[in-house]
């Protein structure tokens, strides 16, 4: 096939390099996904059934209808489109998919701009000196060492005058489109390090509006066996124009030395001191690259599914086998393993407890005074409902400057403990006015999408909250804690239709569960005596059940049976949205607090946005 640029609508596609491009947007696509998108082209608005795509791109290959709907999703996420209001990729049922758009193809005599063919200094504009300072800060991704830079080019922030940069994810390349995890790792160390630069804030590493920042640092990542080929792009969004590419080649044995080398040319570069602070970084390193990996590949899974999970679990368990040394690794142990603790737990999430709080000792240990890992204990004492000592622990890690660093991109895997808290505690405006910031620097954030929507929900802003679930829902990785949120907002405006569509994407993410709540939810729906009657009578099998009953138990009006889930299931994710405003209002809601421990801490360090002490030790909710 003749790999022809083209153009749908504003876009410009460009199949040799796998990206597609607007303005000062460039998204990388998987090269099948590309395929899709070329064979679709090639029909110029011509409907093409599934079968043809699967035997256009995927010829001789024993591969399934997923593989063509995995092609399309990202395609439709690439172009901000979606399957219900579709602009770009339209579904024909029964028949197949077609290109809305038309197909302009570009004149093969128009010299396409290769991320590789550009050498340093050609179609380099002159600019003000903010544009050299991005520039040179971005140029060391490339270079063996800053030493190499010209001494002329070596600057200083000018005081003032911060400029932004936003890092997308870099892109996979590699043959058999396996390094997702090192190419995204990548891009995360550079958003961390670029953010201790004063003078430069950083946006990304997962996609953001790049329409608010000065540069957008892209790349790739292609590997084979110990070989690493790194390709780094830079754009100037006032003008559209490529300010730097380059190629870099390097053994993954030596990705240690080259991120210090990014870090220290950087700083050299620009004429001034990484501010990180090495505790925050340190335990980020290890002396063994496999050990490395491991951590990679498990943060690839942490996406709240409970099989990927178990995926993860056992990466972060090899890497604390290979380096028991290595803090991150002890980080990400305990953060895989911290249920919140409950009245029903089964034998296994006892035992993930216990490997949790074991984990976080053991990376306390290593690294006391790092940030990171303060927040991560305290995000373990939280789940354990230890407040107390969860918010020292939370305080310490303020101290150490950890939000400061993590204001730099938004990471799921991260602890949450910074926005749960304060939503669980009952500080949802506070929360809200965190994410909102959190959430203009990377408005998708991973598996973290659920925490303002849910925030909006527990507030009574009920479109705010739909259009977040809206939007964090085409993030495959949101999906599923998106998905519970989005169910409860339709559960709270009783609106039958969206009940219908968030109870089947809820269904669609859940692994098969032997109880079936929700299945006889869905076929119920609407019949109030059928529903509470089941509900009555399910089976607890895990604190997911008594979700569930306390749900819809809550949406039918029993407060009976809602508080008695309530009480086997003190899940404070519940307590604070709308559909249990009745539920706050009773005895035996003031118990469970009191029991919890909640009231103790709120008389320590404030009481939240719905409950208020009245006279004497008695409080009030509403």
């Amino acid at each position: 096939m003749v790999q022809r640029d083209f153009r749908l609508g504003e876009w410009v596609v460009r199949p040799q390099r796998d990206c597609i491009e607007c303005r000062a947007e460039t998204i990388h696509v998987t090269p099948k996904s590309m395929g899709v998108l070329e064979c679709l082209a090639r029909a110029e608005g011509e409907v093409v059934s599934r079968n043809d795509l699967l035997d256009c791109v995927w010829p001789g290959a024993d591969v399934t209808d997923d593989v063509l709907t995995h092609s399309v999703t990202e395609l439709r996420k690439a172009f901000g489109d979606t399957a219900r209001d579709s602009k770009v990729i339209e579904t024909i049922p029964k028949k197949g998919l077609r290109l809305l758009p038309e197909v302009g193809w570009v004149n093969e005599t128009d010299p396409p701009a290769d991320l590789a063919s550009t050498s340093p200094g050609e179609g380099k504009a002159p600019a003000a000196q903010r544009f050299a300072l991005v520039g040179l800060a971005i140029i060391v991704v490339g270079v063996a060492a800053w030493t190499y830079l010209p001494d002329r080019e070596r600057v200083s922030v000018i005081s003032g005058d911060t400029v932004s940069i936003a890092v997308k994810p870099f892109v996979d390349l590699s043959e058999n489109q396996d390094q997702g995890h090192l190419a995204r790792g990548l891009s995360e160390e550079l958003a961390l390090r670029l953010s201790g630069i004063e003078g430069v804030s950083v946006v990304g590493p997962r996609p953001s509006p790049e329409s608010l920042t000065d540069f957008i640092l892209d790349g790739s990542v292609r590997r084979f066996g110990d070989d690493l080929r790194i390709t780094v792009l830079l754009v100037d969004v006032s003008n559209d124009m490529q300010v730097w590419t380059h190629r870099f080649d390097s053994g993954f044995s030596d990705i240690f030395a080259m991120q210090d080398r990014i870090a220290d040319g950087v700083a050299a570069a620009l004429s001034v001191e990484l501010d990180v602070g090495a505790d925050q970084l340190d335990i980020w390193r290890t002396i063994n690259p496999d050990a490395y990996e491991q951590v990679l590949l498990g943060d690839q899974y942490f996406d709240f599914r409970p099989e990927n999970m178990e995926r993860a679990r056992r990466h972060y368990t090899r890497a604390t086998a290979i380096d028991p040394n290595y803090a991150a690794a002890w980080l990400r142990l305990a953060a895989v393993n911290n249920p919140q603790v409950t009245t029903s737990m089964t034998p296994d999430q006892r035992e993930q407890r216990r490997i949790a709080e074991s984990a976080i000792q053991n990376a306390l240990a290593l690294a006391p005074d790092s940030g990171e890992v303060l927040l991560g204990a305290s995000e373990v004492y939280f789940n354990a409902m230890r407040w107390i000592e969860a918010k020292r622990y939370y305080d310490l890690a303020i101290e150490k400057g950890a939000l400061r660093v993590n204001d730099a991109y938004a990471d799921a895997r991260l602890p949450h403990v910074h926005f749960n808290m304060l939503y669980k505690l009952g500080h949802v405006d506070a929360q809200i006015r965190l994410l909102e910031h959190a959430y203009r620097l990377q408005p998708y954030g991973g598996t973290y999408a659920p925490f303002l929507p849910q925030a909006y929900l527990a507030g009574g802003r009920y479109s705010d909250a739909m259009a977040e679930v809206d939007r964090a829902y085409e993030d495959p990785r949101a999906r599923y804690p998106v998905s519970l949120v989005g169910l409860s907002v339709a559960l709270c405006i009783d609106d039958v239709d969206l009940i219908q569509l968030w109870l089947q994407r809820v269904l669609e993410q859940m692994p098969a569960r032997p109880d079936g709540t929700l299945v006889r939810m869905y076929d119920l729906l609407g019949d109030r005596d059928a529903s509470l009657a089941w509900l009555r009578r399910a089976p607890t099998i895990d604190p997911l059940s008594d979700y569930f009953v306390l749900q819809w138990a809550s949406y039918y009006d029993d407060t009976e049976l809602a508080l008695e889930a309530m009480q086997r299931l003190p899940d404070l994710w519940s307590f604070w949205i709308p559909l249990y405003a009745p539920l706050r209002k009773t005895d035996a809601f003031k118990d469970i607090v009191r029991d919890m421990g909640l009231v103790a801490y709120w008389r320590e360090y404030g009481w939240g946005d719905f409950c208020w002490p009245t006279s004497g030790d008695d409080f009030e909710c509403r």
